[in-house]
């Protein structure tokens, strides 16, 4: 007896097309029960189906992302009158997009078919997908779609037609456009179209900067939950923008936008309470407000919190606390805190002190330009503490930091040249960059050790030297080649 070959047998979900139904599933993020009944619905022609079929090939959700599919639902849609569908056809084409990177969809393995077997891949592709994977930009195209939708005041269309004329790289820019399309969009309540009118208004981009014009868009965008609206009202109010500076205001803006999670404002707001601008000092308020924006990896946050806790301002000295955010602060390239990190590693109370990490963090801040670093740094190749003794290495990082104006440098590399551990050649630039700084400083201290060291390199100089030195560093003569 002969078999024949079984076929596994396969489950079929069969529902009863429903729009209302396929959009709750839409909500509730159950795309492929959804695509049950948005996919018979689109290709019955319903226009809302369409439309949604459409959004979900553009952005690739629960389907292979395929602008070409995108703009075949959303053609389709917009025929019949959709608004939305013109204005998301619209913007696709403004924007354009280039076919999806190869991933780990059907998509990759056309591609790597592809490269052995050429011409079956790509007819494999078409059929697949035959309106294609991407979408040639047509900014006319898309500018005219967009025009008609919002002419019949689809606010997303009015929205996203004064983002294209506000921003240059559209190459249509048209401020005046923009601020139009955003007025009729902000008139139907378009909370984004105020923001972005406020922003227009505050960046002088509405003719002339009308910072009480930006202050009431704001306050419509803000009074409607605008997060960045709000911290903005906390802003101006703060600093007198467009308004009498109220500090009350300022916090309670700042504060509703910082229980929204911005954590600029949490950050703003801890200042005013650091710096007592509400009437008094409140550092346990402020320390809560830079926790909280410090956890959202703001990192002027990071850094004061390091800077409160390493210092003992208004709470108890934490070296500990104080070298956790300085870290972080100094790990996301704040070089501020780098310096104060390898200051605190380099800090004799600290039972973790460490010449060789302070090294590494002033090395890291002296590689951005930091003039502090470069002197810190400096100071220890000169008396070999965390690094090796290098006297070339401490003057070429006392070189930089004194070509800034850093006082400190200046005295280091001034005093290497009368130690002789440099060229004698470098005096007369030891003697300029001293002299030039020491007028700045007050008296004692720093200009007590600057006029000392001035008097010790003066004793190996003529009177020509001495003037050839002050020449060189007010730049009146150009700075000789040094080997």
């Amino acid at each position: 007896m002969r078999l024949l070959p079984s076929r596994l047998a396969s489950a079929r979900i069969f529902v009863t097309p429903d729009l209302a139904s396929g959009l709750a599933a839409l909500d509730a993020g159950e795309v492929q029960n959804a695509l049950l009944h948005l996919r018979p619905l689109a290709l019955q022609g319903v226009a809302e189906a369409e439309y949604r079929m459409g959004i979900l090939c553009l952005h690739g959700v629960g389907l292979v992302q395929d602008h070409g599919d995108a703009v075949f639902w959303l053609s389709r849609a917009a025929l019949q009158g959709h608004g939305e569908a013109e204005s998301e056809l619209g913007m696709a084409y403004v924007t354009g997009s280039a076919a999806p990177a190869p991933d780990g969809s059907l998509v990759r393995w056309q591609h790597i078919a592809a490269q052995t077997h050429g011409q079956v891949a790509k007819a494999n592709l078409t059929l697949l997908y035959p309106n294609g994977l991407g979408l040639e930009r047509d900014v006319a195209r898309g500018l005219a779609l967009l025009k008609a939708a919002a002419s019949r005041d689809v606010v997303s269309a009015q929205l996203r037609l004064g983002s294209v004329y506000a921003d240059a790289a559209y190459g249509v820019q048209d401020l005046d456009a923009a601020r139009s399309w955003y007025r009729a969009a902000a008139a139907q309540g378009n909370v984004d179209a105020q923001f972005h009118l406020g922003a227009l208004h505050a960046r002088g981009q509405a003719a002339e900067q009308d910072l009480t014009a930006a202050l009431g868009w704001f306050r419509k965008a803000a009074e409607q939950g605008h997060v960045v609206a709000m911290f903005n009202m906390g802003l101006m109010h703060a600093n007198a923008y467009g308004c009498e500076r109220d500090i009350a205001e300022a916090i309670r803006w700042y504060k509703k936008a910082g229980d929204a999670g911005e954590a600029n404002a949490q950050f703003n707001l801890g200042l005013i309470h650091a710096n007592g601008l509400a009437g008094q000092h409140d550092y346990a308020a402020a320390i809560s407000c830079f926790i909280k924006a410090a956890e959202q990896g703001n990192v002027s946050a990071q850094f004061n919190l390091g800077l409160l806790y390493a210092n003992g301002i208004g709470c108890p000295r934490n070296i500990a606390e104080g070298t956790i955010w300085y870290r972080k602060a100094a790990t996301a390239g704040s070089d501020p805190a780098q310096v104060n990190l390898g200051l605190l590693y380099l800090d004799r109370t600290n039972p973790a002190r460490d010449a060789g990490e302070a090294a590494l963090w002033f090395q890291r801040a002296s590689e951005t330009g930091n003039a502090m670093a470069r002197f810190n740094l400096g100071t220890l190749y000169a008396a070999g503490n965390g690094v090796p003794r290098d006297d070339t290495e401490a003057a070429r990082l006392f070189a930089l930091a004194a070509e800034t104006g850093n006082v400190g440098a200046c005295i280091a590399f001034a005093r290497l040249v009368v130690e002789g551990r440099v060229a004698p050649a470098e005096r007369s630039r030891a003697y300029g960059w001293l002299w030039r700084t020491i007028e700045g400083l007050d008296a004692g201290g720093q200009r007590d050790d600057a006029h000392a060291m001035l008097d010790a390199l003066a004793d190996g100089m003529s009177e020509a030297g001495i003037d050839q030195a002050k020449a060189l560093a007010i730049g009146a003569l150009p700075v000789p080649a040094t080997a």
